[in-house]
C-alpha cells in the first residue's frame, strides 16, 4: 500500500469485509512509497485452490 496510514487500512478492510464476508483471507500489508504505475495505491496478490 502507498503511503499507508490507518484511514487507508480501514477502506481497504472495509472493501474485503464486503467481499469475503465472514470468511477474510489470509493478508499481508507492506508499506511502499510507490508502485510500478504511478495512480495505483495497493496490489493485490491472490493464490486460488479449485477443487
Amino acid at each position: 500500500m502507498v503511503d499507508h496510514d490507518l484511514s487507508k487500512l480501514g477502506l481497504l478492510t472495509d472493501a474485503v469485509k464486503r467481499v469475503f464476508r465472514d470468511t477474510l483471507p489470509a493478508q499481508t500489508l507492506v508499506p511502499v512509497p510507490k508502485l510500478a504505475i504511478e495512480p495505483m495505491l495497493f496490489e493485490v496478490e491472490a493464490v486460488v485452490y479449485l477443487n
